[in-house]
């Protein structure tokens, strides 16, 4: 019987790099078929029990939740219509309903989308209403390239734009976020003017899909 020779790679360094190529290519495709399985193939069961955490009826009445004290939710959302219904809006509401509409103030500060976000905060805006809800919920649609062609303008000069290694006018992340937030603060003014800004808490919460349940989770 004739003796069939092994096939050998020489073990040079462009051998070894094609057999790491390879394993590291097997290994991502065996990841990303477990992936598109898991999620083209979820539990019926499974997904209608985390439907239900965000199973959302105005008509429903919710044990209150004592203890918290007044609260004053503020957030900032550019571009999150994807996760806004049914998440972020429906965790809101029933949220609302365990403190009680009277013990909530909710501040909301957008600019710039491209999406349906602008659509679906008006719609929650009115929904806020219904519930008698005190609230701003501050729209504006001025874009980033509207902001950074203000920039140009008004020269180097504005606070928060840098010159950066780039050769571009760029704003720091840093004061960008920390004006975000102070626009969302802006109503504390207001209320305290009318007698009306003693808050247990502030809580800040973007786009971010959360529970009620992890709420008070993180709030002990």
């Amino acid at each position: 019987m004739p003796i069939v020779p092994m096939l050998r790679l020489r073990s040079s360094p462009q051998n070894r790099l094609i057999r790491r190529l390879l394993f590291a290519t097997i290994f991502f495709l065996l990841n990303a078929h477990l992936f598109i399985y898991f999620l083209h193939s979820p539990n019926e069961e499974a997904s209608d029990d985390l439907a239900s955490l965000w199973d959302y009826n105005p008509a429903v009445t919710v044990p209150r939740v004592h203890g918290i004290g007044k609260v004053y939710i503020a957030a900032n959302h550019w571009i999150s219509g994807k996760i806004l219904k049914p998440y972020w809006i429906n965790g809101l509401l029933m949220l609302i309903q365990q403190l009680g509409p009277e013990n909530v103030f909710v501040s909301i500060y957008e600019n710039g989308s491209w999406d349906e976000t602008p659509a679906m905060l008006r719609e929650l805006d009115r929904e806020l209403g219904r519930m008698g809800v005190e609230r701003r919920v501050l729209i504006e649609a001025i874009t980033h390239r509207e902001q950074v062609a203000e920039v140009v303008a008004q020269g180097d000069d504005k606070p928060g734009w840098v010159m950066t290694s780039r050769g571009k006018k760029e704003l720091r992340r840093i004061p960008m976020l920390a004006k975000l937030r102070n626009r969302l603060l802006e109503p504390l003014e207001e209320l305290q003017r009318q007698g009306k800004g003693n808050f247990d808490r502030i809580l800040f919460m973007n786009d971010v899909v959360f529970t009620v349940s992890s709420i008070y989770i993180y709030s002990t």
